[in-house]
């Protein structure tokens, strides 16, 4: 309430002198440039009463010769944070932020003044200008504030500018690009790191040939609980598939949902010690996406950027080799697999918090990225008992994107696209299976993957596998 009285005898103070606002119109106050003149403040009390206008410009450029200024050469943008109030019952302020004709607007409606608890607290509005490339000089931030209360009656209630920071910062196309390199290599390393989880659910751990089974699986190290299931067909063929909730985390990256895999896989038939294997399988995936990208912003700042979105992991894959079967106790697979997977982001947002502000903050929705994987590996099983068999596992293969990341980002006119990620990775399991009867084992296992710039990644699990 002290501050609405005194709000309104100011108004009628500025009445009586025949001045619309406390500062003169035309002239927004010598601001205070910050040291580094990334950010100036103009405290001022610009008040404007009921049925009546004004505005000011406003200059980032101070008495001592410091300037708030993009320099040549670099792509810019000023963000504007405005402090609004609006006193008196029935009082509405609108404010216009004028920035080379890029107007934005912000209606501020005031609260109950005869609410003994109504906070009368100035709102924050934030403004992010671009300035696209700059060329010939540094450019000087330079905006009109204008606040209107026409539609306010009662000259008694007052709207009130009461104090807006400029902030600047600026980039380049080389940073951004590599920027968006950064979340091309995190989207190589989920594709190669998920693979491992996915080749569970399609018996990847198990013996190549066995009866028909249906089981239950879960893992920690990233969290994963499905189900997967091996029915036999006629003639050496098999039908292999199954689905699993996945919540996964590598560095700058995540990912979390429901991703569900199936193949068909044949065997030649016949008892030599040497045959030939084929299977061909598809995934997908309705995710949820987390990456992290950085940034210059200029003078040797940088800002890390962390985005979200949803979309779709779409994959195929062909595997094929020999089965080495030298007693009935082992036996070792050599083969070959080659999976083109699709990362597709639907949509796609990044954070901005006031504390630390995206000023080029990037959308990648719509975005498609197509990654090759090759691996070569070897599976070896053994029976150590007759209920306990142990399989081990190993690969060495690649991956590597075709095209590249592409997103709009503010500030910058046109798209921007960085390289598609790439590693070169190893592949390691075991699984150590005990069979308590004919129709039920438990199985422990462990599976993981380690590559260049994607970091290290291991999952221990359990599954219960029913026979049928």
């Amino acid at each position: 309430m002290k501050k609405l009285i005194a709000a309104t005898f100011a108004a009628a103070a500025l009445t009586i002198l025949g001045a619309g606002s406390a500062l003169a119109a035309g002239d927004c106050g010598t601001p205070l440039v910050s040291d580094d003149e990334l950010s100036a403040n103009f405290p001022f009390g610009f008040i404007v009463n009921g049925n009546s206008s004004d505005n000011c410009d406003a200059v980032a450029d101070d008495l001592g010769g410091k300037q708030v200024a993009i320099p040549t050469g670099t792509y810019g943008v000023f963000r504007v944070d405005s402090r609004v109030s609006s006193v008196g019952q029935n009082s509405a302020t609108r404010l216009d932020v004028n920035y080379d004709g890029d107007i934005r607007s912000h209606t501020f409606l005031s609260a109950n003044p005869f609410d003994p608890d109504a906070d009368f607290s100035p709102v924050l509005v934030t403004d992010y200008f671009a300035t696209g490339e700059v060329s010939g000089v540094p450019l000087v931030f330079e905006a009109n504030f204008a606040l209107d209360q026409t539609g306010t009656i009662d000259p008694a209630l007052v709207g009130t500018l009461e104090s807006m920071d400029i902030f600047a910062a600026w980039t380049t196309l080389g940073s951004q690009q590599d920027a968006l390199s950064d979340v091309g290599q995190q989207q190589a390393g989920l594709i190669t790191h998920l693979d491992a989880t996915i080749s569970l659910l399609t018996s990847g751990n198990l013996s190549l040939e066995g009866d028909n089974e249906l089981s239950v699986l879960g893992a920690v190290g990233s969290s994963t609980l499905g189900v997967h299931a091996r029915y036999n067909l006629a003639d050496g063929f098999s039908l292999l598939g199954g689905a699993s909730l996945v919540d996964f985390e590598m560095p700058g990256a995540s990912t979390s949902g429901m991703i569900g895999a199936g193949a068909v896989r044949y065997i030649q038939p016949g008892g030599g010690d040497m045959r030939y294997f084929g299977e061909a399988g598809v995934n997908a995936g309705a995710m949820t996406f987390s990456f992290t990208r950085e940034y210059d912003i200029g003078l040797g700042f940088t800002h890390e950027a962390t985005g979200s979105g949803t979309g779709m992991l779409l994959g195929a894959y062909g595997r094929g080799g020999v089965i080495w079967t030298p007693d009935e106790a082992n036996e070792i697979v050599f083969s070959t697999t080659l999976k083109q997977t699709l990362f597709n982001i639907d949509s796609y947002t990044e954070v901005d918090p006031n504390g630390d502000p995206n000023f080029f903050a990037a959308d990648l929705s719509g975005n498609s990225v197509a990654y090759t994987t090759l691996k070569a590996g070897a599976d070896w099983t053994t029976d150590l008992a007759p209920d306990v068999d142990l399989t081990l596992s190993g690969a060495l293969g690649a991956t590597f994107g075709n095209g590249g990341v592409s997103a709009e980002v503010f500030g910058l006119p046109d798209a921007v696209t960085g390289e598609a990620g790439s590693t070169i990775f190893a592949e390691y399991g075991a699984r150590l299976g005990w069979t308590p009867s004919p129709q039920t084992r438990l199985d422990g296992f462990i599976t993981g993957t380690t590559g260049t710039g994607i970091g290290s990644h291991a999952q221990v699990g359990l599954a219960y596998n029913l026979t049928f």
